[in-house]
Formats: structure tokens, C-alpha cells, sequence
């Protein structure tokens, strides 16, 4: 893993290219493909996003000056005079605290293995595979970022994390002053928000991690059953 350190708070997790996923993932893909590898495709696919791969993931520091049931106020250093952000949100008026540090986070899969999976854009079931790699990349990049978090961040498990729109109470305009506080973070990974403030590359998470005594994850507000990406049980607010 390389790191690179801004001296305004920011910090880029990134793989260099050519980056192979670990044997047991890449083991796993081509089980769940077996019936698309008639002809060695995944294979190749697999060897193709290899050679190409450079997960990133971005973080920036911010300091909660404000808290109310709204939301809260956040100000990170910048290269002249600190800069202030409004989060309109009652989830995070709830769930933050001031004087507290907390974390703007983005990580993507990278822009080269989304250029990869959308050249297969007239091969649906190529192109289904092509995300499911570019999603076990994201994911490898996911868990580094959480590591660095736990190690140089928060010195241990007592944090969580938020998303825009993963819940009403905090939806997905929320993006916008989300990648605003993340500044040229976010140009740095390649990620960038639609007008619709979904993101490109698709397989990407964004979020606002934070200090915190109890373990929170959004699914513990979702009602919705029969979820398979349920990561905690329902708890009513």
C-alpha cells in the first residue's frame, strides 16, 4: 500500500498498477463465473484488470465546531485560512459531537478498471463480471481505509461511519458538501459526482467516519427485510 500526505490534512491510500487481487478473491471470482469461463474470458478479464488496477482511497480531517438536531458545522485546514462546511443532516446532528475530529472518506475501485468494465458494454454478461471485479477492488482499498482510520486515526475500533444517501436522514445531496470538504481528495482518486450526485466510477463509497462508544451502521435504521448487503439488525429510532 502507498501513501501519500498533504499538508492539508489529506491523505491518498493507493495500489500501483499492475495490482493483482489476492488469491482467495481471485479464487472466489472465478468460482462465481465458472459458467462464463468457457472459453478462458474471466481469465483473461481478470489478467486485463491486473495489469491496470490502482484502487484509491482519500481522507481528510475535519474538527465539529457545531452540532444541533440539524446537522452539524466541520472546518478543515486548508492552504490559507481554515474553511467551514454546513452537513444538513438530523443523522449526523444525532450522531456527532463537538470538539470531536471526524474523517470525510472516499474510495473507488479506480478509473481504469471503470474504463475496463464499460469497453464491455455490448457483452452484458462480460460487463456484469467486469463490475464484480471492480467491486472486489473497491472493496480491498475499503478495508485498507478502514485500517489506517483504526491505526492512525482513531488508535482502535471506536469509530463509525455515515453515508449520504444510505437513509433519509441523510440523503444523497449530501454528497456535495461531502466532496467539497474532501476538496481535491476526491480529483485525486478520479472519483467525481454526477449532476444525479451519484458517483464515477460506479464500484466507489463515500462517507464521514466518527468517534463513537457504540458501533453504528446505517442498516441498524433501515427497515427494509430480506436485504442481502444487511450488515446489523433493524433497531427503530
Amino acid at each position: 500500500m502507498l501513501i501519500n500526505t498533504y499538508p492539508y490534512g489529506g491523505v491518498l491510500l493507493y495500489e500501483s498498477a499492475p495490482f493483482a487481487l489476492d488469491e482467495k478473491t481471485r479464487a472466489a471470482l472465478l468460482e462465481k463465473w465458472d459458467a462464463a469461463n468457457y472459453d478462458g474470458e474471466v481469465d483473461d478479464l481478470l489478467n486485463e484488470a491486473e495489469k491496470v488496477a490502482s484502487p484509491r482511497a482519500f481522507l481528510r480531517r475535519a474538527y465539529v465546531t457545531e452540532v444541533d438536531e440539524n446537522g452539524a458545522v466541520l472546518v478543515v485546514e486548508g492552504d490559507g485560512e481554515p474553511k467551514t462546511f454546513r452537513i444538513k443532516s438530523p443523522l449526523v446532528g444525532e450522531k456527532l459531537r463537538k470538539d470531536t475530529t471526524v474523517v470525510g472518506t472516499v474510495a473507488t475501485c479506480g478509473r481504469a478498471l471503470y474504463d475496463l468494465s464499460v469497453s464491455y458494454a455490448d457483452d452484458p454478461l462480460l460487463r456484469e463480471v467486469a463490475e464484480d471485479i471492480c467491486l472486489a477492488y473497491m472493496r480491498h482499498i475499503s478495508i485498507a481505509l478502514h485500517e489506517y482510520l483504526r491505526e492512525h486515526i482513531y488508535g482502535g475500533d471506536k469509530f463509525s461511519r455515515l453515508s449520504p444517501g444510505s437513509l433519509s436522514s441523510w440523503n444523497i445531496t449530501g454528497q456535495v458538501p461531502l466532496f467539497e470538504l474532501l476538496g481535491e481528495g476526491a480529483e485525486l482518486t478520479g472519483v467525481e459526482l454526477t449532476p444525479s450526485y451519484l458517483m464515477i466510477p460506479y464500484k466507489s463509497a463515500s462517507g464521514l467516519s466518527f468517534p463513537t462508544d457504540s458501533p453504528f451502521e446505517s442498516c441498524m435504521r433501515c427497515p427494509r427485510e430480506n436485504c442481502p448487503n444487511r450488515r446489523a439488525e433493524y433497531q427503530e429510532a
